[in-house]
């Protein structure tokens, strides 16, 4: 195992063992450095576009879209997440369902109209300090339909999100934290 950590006035990223020992430098020559990321099994700096990263790597291709943060230190490809960089560290993603398979009970969807539609995958987005999820792009493997359950409702109201293809995933941009779902129809 590896620890990373960010020396902003270096711009760089370095990592050790987890013992301390055995120090490398990752990336360096990055500017306006706030934090890192993983992409995959690459660590990169968070991105808001490609004009953030000013070093010429091609290790982050302009399509990437990080693992979300897991709060249960879950790690699956089925969701991933772009958060705005000043939220990054305190948005979070908890896994419902997986592959039509519910990790967690079905009440956390809690809707029926929405479980009948056949829950392909369900993620629930949101900030343990009550940061806004808003404007984070959350993407499910797959290319169904996703619905929205708002949390800023009681009770939670549901809507389908526009959506975008990237690559193998279906993505949406969420007005705030709430469950993203996946549905059969």
């Amino acid at each position: 195992g590896k620890v990373y950590w960010v020396e902003v006035g270096a711009g760089a990223i370095r990592r050790a063992n987890l013992d301390g020992t055995g120090i490398e430098t990752v990336r360096t020559g990055l500017i306006g450095l706030a934090g890192i990321q993983l992409v995959g099994s690459t660590v990169t700096p968070p991105a808001t576009s490609d004009s953030d990263m000013t070093d010429n790597d091609d290790t982050q291709e302009a399509a990437a879209i990080p693992l979300c943060n897991t709060i249960d230190s879950d790690i699956t490809d089925v969701v991933r997440a772009s958060v705005p960089p000043s939220v990054f560290y305190t948005i979070n993603c908890r896994i419902i369902a997986e592959n039509r398979v519910f990790i967690r009970s079905s009440a956390e969807v809690g809707i029926m109209d929405v479980l009948n539609r056949g829950v392909i995958h369900a993620v629930d987005v949101f900030s343990p300090s009550g940061e806004s999820a808003a404007m984070s792009t959350i993407c499910l493997r797959g290319i169904n339909a996703i619905l929205f359950i708002d949390a800023s409702t009681a009770p939670r109201t549901w809507y389908p999100l526009p959506t975008t293809l990237s690559g193998e995933y279906n993505c949406v941009q969420i007005p705030d934290a709430g469950i993203v779902v996946m549905v059969e129809n």
